[in-house]
């Protein structure tokens, strides 16, 4: 993960960067619907798709998810 200081601010951004290889588009419709829920805090920022598999019918996927993370105090 990686940590984004918001000036101004008692919080930073916390950012994850995902690879997902040969994914189904049903089960990432359901991977991105469970990050979006509301209340979950999080958020994507960045989605890449691109075909994938020898049929070409699963997806490679990049995604990138932000969230809100209070600063410690020091």
């Amino acid at each position: 993960p990686l940590t984004q200081s918001l000036p101004g601010s008692e919080y930073s951004l916390g950012i994850v960067k995902l690879k997902l290889r040969q994914v189904y588009l049903k089960e990432l419709v359901e991977f991105i619907r469970r990050i979006e829920t509301p209340g979950n805090g999080m958020s994507i920022s960045s989605l890449s798709l691109n075909k994938a598999g020898k049929d070409k019918n699963t997806l490679d996927v990049i995604l990138e998810t932000q969230t809100l993370v209070k600063k410690e105090e020091s």
